[in-house]
């Protein structure tokens, strides 16, 4: 359902630690005095819903008892279980018909092949219980939940006979019989998977002989054990089949140590980031669920104020206050954008709420200075009195500056974008009309980009059109270049080398330049690298300045990749890193955990602020 938050400001790539119910097991054999005690602690719970009608408050009860029943007994979270039932079913019975429709859906994609009565309660009971897992979550949980339950039931006598006749478990024991414990691990994965995908996860197994699954599966799992947390089973599995897929994919002569460690590394990687979307989902719903007032109990419901409180008093925010000069790369072709016009993309955009090319509100200058004033006082009223600001609200000229400096900033990097892709396209013979009608935004963008203060509204609406129609131009001409076959060995290396690149690259607001990633790629294999990277979210946290320390991101910002050309000539092309802010409308997460975690472009938006420019050298 929800979860109990934790904030770390001092781990800014993951400050969310996010704990909730991850279906542990089924306890049958619950004593009679502690299954009185639970429906006593639930029928109390239920009452606490005073607008409910006695039935109702009597209804809710034993919904909420059914599914706390059978929680395995050495659990003590039973006050937060029982919080979390009763936020289930007093949901909107859309909503709530929706989660239940989802969990029968997972029950019968995994347990549709095993209609046995002998599993009946613990199936049950299952489904009950799967109502207190978050949304986000319940896929992974109760997937895992099955591949554990099935390893216990392949130890049952004469069940355990059953089981191995009516799966793959004989073929799997026969096939790895000089491995018994990768045979288990690997039935586990089995079990993991949907009953339909399940002949398929078979068939993989051939292609393989068992010494290479020990390897790469022991090299998973070596690496796995030195993370210091669990993990749950349905991803340790993807783990696994990821890096046999990837192991698969590359050449006999290319499967040597140097191969393994880098499939490994990137499988690790995936892995963090599944985990990372993953939470960013539960996050999201259990802010949702508090600003609503849902109950979570006195414990839970605490400690989630409190992580509330610390993440607003850690968070990256532009500021119009001038700095130092942050230090930066020798030859480098743009030097890094002055905080104060960082500061003015960041308001322009929250005053349009969406993009500079594509606002979502219109440049009304009385609506904003109204909409900052109201801000400031709010902000002033939650600040302590020894604490309070000293700059007052915006005024209107300052509004005005800061909206021709926002305009400005975004003029000067679409026309440094079109400069840079121009000459790539040409290279990678992209269509001569794309690259014509990127050219003709040229003269209109150097304009606004060396422009006075614009004052009328008429100049506001022509330079945001000019903007639009750049971005649009460019994004076509992205997808015009086409990608091309290329070797999955160099792009294995190129993406573990991208990702350790961007791990030890510190990321800082209107940063323009960075380190060089290790590993070069062919110029054409830039289409690859925009189908791969280009919106890609990226969990890290980001520096004020080069010389403060890291900070967790606001769930308001986010970070994604962004695959452009180069400026220098010493090399094929960049991978920047730039800010992405949410809807103002919007509670959704940034990203979908899955394979490419792209970015949420519905409700989310690139502001263009860069946080750090790598650099590809051409692989030839």
């Amino acid at each position: 359902m929800y979860a109990q938050l934790t904030f770390s400001p001092d781990c800014p790539e993951t400050p969310w630690t996010a704990e909730y119910f991850a279906l542990p097991g089924v306890d049958e054999t619950v004593p009679e005095k502690l299954l009185k005690g639970r429906e006593l602690a639930a029928k109390a719970l239920a009452k606490t819903q005073e607008q409910l009608s006695a039935g109702e408050q009597s209804t809710l009860g034993q919904h909420i008892f059914e599914a706390i029943q059978c929680v395995p007994r050495y659990l003590n979270a039973y006050s937060f279980g029982a919080h979390m039932a009763m936020a289930h079913f007093l949901l909107p019975q859309a909503e709530r018909r929706r989660r239940e429709a989802t969990i029968a859906s997972l029950d019968e994609s995994l347990l549709a092949p095993f209609n046995l009565p002998v599993l009946d309660t613990w199936r049950s009971a299952s489904k009950r219980m799967a109502a207190i897992v978050p949304d986000a979550a319940l896929d992974v949980t109760f997937r895992s939940s099955v591949g554990r339950q099935f390893l216990h039931f392949l130890g049952q006598p004469g069940f355990g006979g059953y089981i191995k006749l009516q799966t793959g478990w004989l073929y799997i024991e026969n096939q790895f019989c000089a491995y018994p414990d990768l045979a288990k691990a690997i039935a586990a994965a089995y079990f993991t998977r949907r009953a339909d995908e399940r002949q398929e996860f078979l068939d993989l197994l051939v292609l393989m002989p068992p010494a290479e699954w020990a390897k790469v599966q022991g090299a998973v799992d070596q690496g796995l054990q030195t993370l210091g947390r669990e993990v749950l089973l349905a991803d340790c599995c993807e783990a696994h089949l990821g890096a046999m897929r990837a192991w698969q994919a590359l050449p006999a002569e290319g499967r040597n140590a140097d191969a393994l460690t880098t499939v490994v590394a990137l499988e690790h990687e995936r892995l963090a980031m599944r985990e990372s979307a993953r939470c960013t989902h539960i996050v999201a719903a259990t802010l949702e669920a508090l600003a609503k007032e849902t109950a979570f109990g006195s414990d839970a419901g605490q400690k989630n104020r409190e992580a509330i409180a610390l993440c607003r008093r850690s968070q990256v925010r532009p500021s119009r206050t001038p700095r130092p000069e942050d230090p930066t790369t020798p030859g480098q072709a743009l030097p890094d954008l002055d905080p104060v016009h960082t500061w003015s993309i960041d308001r322009l955009v929250h005053w349009i709420d969406g993009p500079v090319a594509q606002p979502k509100r219109s440049l009304e200058l009385e609506r904003i200075c109204a909409a900052e004033q109201k801000d400031w006082e709010t902000e002033q009223a939650q600040r302590k009195p020894t604490d309070q600001r000293d700059d007052g609200p915006l005024k209107k000229q300052e509004v005005q500056m800061a909206v021709a400096q926002g305009l400005r900033a975004s003029a000067q990097f679409l026309r440094d974008e079109l400069r840079d892709l121009l000459p790539l396209g040409t290279q990678l013979q992209a269509d001569a009309n794309l690259l014509r009608t990127c050219q003709d935004c040229l003269p209109a963008l150097t304009t606004l980009a060396l422009s006075q203060p614009v004052d009328e509204a008429g100049d506001m609406a022509q330079a945001m059109a000019d903007l639009q129609r750049a971005d649009q131009a460019l994004d076509a001409l992205r997808r015009g270049i086409q990608q091309r076959h290329g070797e999955e060995q160099t792009r294995q290396r190129f993406t573990a080398a991208l990702f350790q690149c961007l791990r030890n690259e510190p990321l800082t607001l209107g940063k323009r330049h960075g380190g060089v990633i290790a590993e070069p790629l062919p110029l054409e294999e830039w289409g690859w690298a925009v189908q791969t990277f280009h919106k890609r979210w990226w969990n890290a946290g980001l520096r004020p300045s080069a010389t403060a320390a890291p900070m967790p991101l606001a769930p308001d910002q986010a970070l994604a990749l962004y695959v452009t050309g180069s400026s220098l000539s010493d090399y094929a092309f960049d991978i920047s890193v730039h800010l992405w802010r949410r809807q103002a409308a919007s509670g959704l997460p940034p990203t979908t955990p899955g394979e490419g975690n792209t970015m949420n472009e519905p409700d989310w938006y690139d502001t263009l602020i860069p946080c750090a420019v790598l650099h590809v050298r051409a692989k030839t």
